[in-house]
């Protein structure tokens, strides 16, 4: 797990090899145990704590998870001087939980610092691409609109895989219906459908953009862009919240991106 190998006591390896069993049987409980073990008995050392954080993070508790591998990311710093392993795991699986909790702060944060270490070392950087989309997501989750169609347009440039290109011309469009750009976001989810047919979201996006009327369409941008919504006020039919009400139910199914209203 670590690149940088430190001399253990037999005491030492012999909780590190009842981790590994007790790992490997899925028995977390008692994993969690023995890693609180070997960080009492390496408390200045990462091992511990990036032990705790997977026992944690496997007995579904993020809390204890985030916390742990955050401390272990600060003594990797102390101890290890960041030792690049031990940072992109901890990175790594923090940027997982906080997709588990659907918290686009810390996906943004995350992905943003595996990036960036990425870009500085001489790993495999085709991943790095991967974690370009996810900070494109992110930013359009967070209404960063400009931001997240300059990754996506990183990634469809630099990634030659047609569904990876699909997905960063979906999340060009919908960026676009945050702006309120809704001829450009049609172009954009025409072209993620040609290049990845089976692109569910993409189709039910594009038959939503072009099955509906100017005003549903306005509705539509709306949703994304809910600053828009005191000027829209004056311009709407008088039963046109109770239509809003009902596209709103129909949008929940058809875009990841809509978290409720």
């Amino acid at each position: 797990m670590f690149s940088q190998a430190v001399p253990m006591t037999p005491e030492m390896q012999k909780l590190r090899n009842a981790f590994n069993e007790l790992a490997v049987n899925k028995r977390w409980a008692e994993a969690y145990e023995v890693a609180e073990k070997i960080r009492t008995n390496a408390s200045d050392q990462p091992v511990g704590y990036v032990l705790l954080a997977v026992s944690s993070l496997n007995l579904n508790d993020y809390h204890k998870a985030k916390q742990f591998f955050n401390d272990a990311l600060l003594k990797n710093k102390t101890f290890y001087n960041d030792d690049f392993t031990i940072k992109k795991l901890c990175n790594q699986r923090l940027f997982e939980i906080y997709v588990l909790e659907n918290n686009w702060q810390g996906i943004f944060e995350h992905a943003n610092e595996l990036i960036s270490m990425l870009e500085k070392s001489n790993q495999n950087k085709d991943e790095i691409y991967l974690f370009y989309s996810d900070r494109a997501m992110a930013n359009c989750k967070l209404a960063k609109y400009d931001d997240a169609i300059n990754d996506a347009t990183l990634v469809k440039e630099k990634n030659p895989n047609p569904v990876a290109q699909s997905n960063s011309y979906l999340t060009r469009a919908f960026s676009y219906i945050g702006k309120n750009e809704l001829e450009k976001a049609l172009v954009e989810v025409r072209e993620a459908v040609r290049l990845n047919p089976k692109n569910k979201e993409a189709l039910l996006t594009e038959q939503s953009l072009t099955q509906h009327t100017r005003p549903w369409l306005k509705m539509l941008s709306l949703i994304f862009n809910p600053f828009e919504t005191a000027r829209y006020d004056s311009e709407v039919l008088p039963d046109s919240r109770s239509l809003e009400t009902d596209f709103r139910q129909k949008l929940k199914d058809t875009f990841q991106i809509f978290d409720g209203g």
